[in-house]
C-alpha cells in the first residue's frame, strides 16, 4: 500500500462546487477507500491504496466530489515525488519567500512555455514561471511576489495540453499534503 494525493480542481472556489471536506471523506470511506486525510477545503485528500490502483483512486475521489457538488469535478493523483520535487527542485524558491505566494501547478500533461525557452520564462511584473515535471506529471511553477490573486493567469504564460487536468496549490498547502502523504 501507499499513500497519495489526490487533488481535485476547482472544489470549494467561489460559490460553485462547494462541497465540505468531512461529507467527502465520509463519503470516500463508505465507497470502501482507506482515506489517511483531507487538508484544508481546497479539495486535498490522501488516501491509502495499491501503488497500481493511484489513477483509479483519483477517479473515484472525482466521482464521489461530483456526486456531492452535482457538477463535474476532475482530480489528478500526485504520488510523493511529485510533491517532493514541487517543494525541493524549483528554481524559483529561495528561503525567506513567502510560500503563500509561490504557486505550483500540476498537470496530468507537460504544460509547454509560449513563446519561450523551455528552461524558463523571462520575469513577467516581478514575478516568474518555470516549467518542469516529475512522475509522469507537469509542474509549473509560478513566483507571485504581489500575490496570487494578482498574478498574470498561468495561461497566459504556458499551454496547457487539451483535455489535462490541471489543479493548481500554494507552496504552504504542497508542504501540508506532503507531510499527510509521509505519514506525518
Amino acid at each position: 500500500m501507499t499513500r497519495v494525493a489526490v487533488l481535485l480542481r476547482g472544489v470549494n472556489v467561489g460559490a460553485a462546487a462547494r462541497v465540505a471536506m468531512a461529507d467527502l471523506r465520509a463519503s470516500l470511506e463508505d465507497d470502501g477507500m482507506d482515506v489517511v486525510q483531507t487538508i484544508l477545503q481546497s479539495g486535498n485528500v490522501v488516501v491509502e491504496v495499491p501503488a497500481a490502483q493511484a489513477g483509479a483512486a483519483a477517479r473515484r475521489v472525482a466521482d464521489a466530489a461530483s456526486r456531492l457538488t452535482g457538477g463535474d469535478v476532475r482530480a489528478l493523483a500526485v504520488p510523493r515525488a511529485a510533491l517532493r520535487a514541487a517543494l525541493d527542485d524549483n528554481p524559483l524558491w529561495t528561503a525567506g519567500k513567502d510560500g503563500a505566494r509561490m504557486a505550483t501547478a500540476f498537470s496530468s500533461e507537460p504544460a509547454a512555455p509560449i513563446d519561450a525557452p523551455t528552461g524558463g520564462l523571462p520575469r513577467l511584473g516581478g514575478g516568474a514561471v518555470h516549467v518542469a515535471s516529475a512522475s509522469g506529471l507537469g509542474l509549473t511553477h509560478q513566483w507571485c511576489p504581489d500575490g496570487l490573486s494578482k498574478a498574470p493567469p498561468l495561461e497566459r504564460l504556458v499551454r496547457f495540453p487539451k483535455g489535462a487536468v490541471v489543479t493548481v496549490r500554494n507552496r504552504n498547502t504542497v508542504a501540508k499534503i506532503l507531510g499527510a502523504v509521509e505519514g506525518g
